[in-house]
């Protein structure tokens, strides 16, 4: 039989559980409440970040991409690993040279989609951040 009481038990949309038990100090219960919501305000900006990024050969190709984890996704291109795209696995040394961020995939993907349609005039611009240039082109 626990040593404590459960007196209440909520839990959040992201699933972190927040349980109040009977016989805890105030302060503790307090110090539970800001661990349970800083974990969760963390968890909402990590799960809300969706990016698109572009990356740089050695040999000055360029690819586009999008994904939800931006280190894990550059990790896999530069590391050749399993997920890694064809492309990226068929050139060598990539470096991330631009990265944007956007709460949702859809906007992720409709401005992946609108970069691959770009020009690589217009692609160097935005990397350098050259705006007059990108107006322009």
């Amino acid at each position: 039989m626990p040593d404590r009481l459960m007196v209440g038990h909520y839990a959040l949309n992201v699933g972190i559980e927040v349980r109040i038990l009977v016989g805890q100090p105030f302060d503790s219960l307090c110090s539970l409440m800001a661990l349970a919501i800083d974990s969760l305000c963390s968890l909402m900006v990590i799960t809300n970040m969706y990016y698109i990024y572009i990356l740089r050969s050695v040999d000055n190709y360029l690819y586009i991409g999008q994904t939800i984890n931006l280190k894990k996704r550059v990790r896999e291109h530069i590391e050749h690993l399993q997920k890694a795209s064809k492309f990226t696995k068929e050139h060598n040394n990539f470096e991330l040279v631009y990265e944007e961020t956007f709460n949702t995939r859809l906007d992720s993907m409709r401005r992946e989609k609108q970069l691959k349609g770009w020009t690589r005039a217009k692609k160097e611009a935005l990397i350098c951040g050259n705006l007059k240039l990108l107006k322009k082109l």
